[in-house]
């Protein structure tokens, strides 16, 4: 049975918020995550809590979304191919998860409006990632578990666990630990269940 999303754990709210201001935003969000899982995009499975405003715009040729729990989606995402991402996950307003290849374009004499569909290519972002607002992921990428990608990258390759990326095309500028510090992070997420959570498709613990 497909299960019913819950209001998402508020340890990432702002500060200040009183009891009652947060129990609304609660309800709101519940509301509006079950609007778009239940009645506008049926398909999608949501593991957990998640946050999906009704500006967020999904299309999935092989109908599969897999949603972790705590994901929050930002304003104006769009969906637009298969996608699985894991458990705390957040997502700024305006990224854009996009086919690679949906339309055939190397056929001589053939219009892109006739060529035929490329393959369905689909995106597995890890747990404990943080994308940066107005970033492109293209399809068949893969981003590692505890990775940041920044605002406006356009990822088109596999991003490192703990990695943090940026730039058109995408490249690690940076780590978010030291080396001897990331095996330790990942076990910790191994440790409270948010990395290799059961019905989650997160990509290898080993780091690329």
């Amino acid at each position: 049975m497909k299960r019913v999303p819950s209001i998402a754990h508020d340890s990432n709210i702002r500060p200040g918020r009183g009891r009652t201001i947060r129990w609304l935003r609660g309800v709101a969000n519940r509301l509006r995550t079950w609007v778009v899982v239940r009645l506008r995009y049926r398909y999608v499975t949501a593991r957990g809590a998640v946050r999906i405003p009704l500006s967020v715009s999904i299309w999935s040729p092989g109908r599969s979304v897999e949603l972790g729990d705590r994901v929050q989606f930002g304003p104006r995402c769009m969906i637009s191919c298969d996608i699985k991402i894991g458990n705390s996950v957040l997502i700024a307003p305006d990224v854009a998860f996009i086919g690679r290849s949906d339309h055939g374009h190397r056929l001589v004499g053939v219009t892109m409006w006739d060529g035929e569909r490329g393959e369905r290519e689909q995106i597995e972002i890890g747990s404990d990632v943080w994308i940066g607002q107005k970033a492109i992921i293209l399809g068949g990428v893969v981003v590692g578990s505890g990775s940041i990608v920044a605002a406006g990258s356009v990822v088109s390759r596999e991003v490192p666990q703990c990695a943090i990326v940026a730039g058109v095309p995408a490249r690690v500028i940076s780590y978010r630990f030291a080396p001897e510090d990331i095996p330790r992070h990942l076990e910790s997420l191994r440790e409270q269940g948010i990395i290799s959570c059961p019905g989650v498709n997160n990509p290898s613990d080993s780091l690329s």
